[in-house]
């Protein structure tokens, strides 16, 4: 692979997230609880998304169960 290729790939792109105020509290304490079982001193969203957004991709079941999320929530909505 070039090297302009390479530093495309590893390249982040920020993206904006817009929590609301409940769904922050949860994420916020499930960090906590989750660096303290990792013994870390804090778990990062950012390490949170990349590790969900990995999952998602590698996991059919999973994505399909977001799939599904998904279509059940834009009903909600409608």
């Amino acid at each position: 692979m070039s090297e302009s290729a390479m530093s495309s790939v590893s390249r982040r792109v920020g993206k904006t997230v817009n929590l609301d105020a409940d769904l922050n509290q949860r994420v916020l304490a499930w960090q906590a609880d989750a660096a303290h079982a990792t013994g870390t001193p804090r778990v990062t969203f950012q390490a949170v998304v990349d590790a969900l957004l990995k999952e998602l991709l590698d996991d059919e079941l999973l994505a399909m169960r977001v799939r599904e999320r998904l279509v059940a929530e834009m009903d909600e909505t409608l």
